[in-house]
């Protein structure tokens, strides 16, 4: 199998939960944040693009740089 070199993996900054770890003393939005920072992943390859959403249940789009 051609395994294809991974140029860029990126996940949502942490300062998109800022108030999230403003009221963390509250425990919920803290794991709101940790849990929706988890489940969004876009991996960017010489020839595609794949964005990951989800953390049970998984949803991947694919779109080739071709078709761009």
């Amino acid at each position: 199998m051609n395994e294809e070199k991974l140029l860029l993996e990126v996940r949502p900054s942490w300062w998109n939960f800022f108030w999230h770890f403003v009221f963390c003393w509250l425990i919920i939005p803290l794991l709101i944040a940790i849990w929706k920072r988890a489940a969004l992943i876009l991996r960017v390859y010489s020839d595609r693009i794949i964005l990951e959403r989800g953390v049970i249940s998984k949803d991947i789009k694919e779109i080739f740089i071709t078709h761009v």
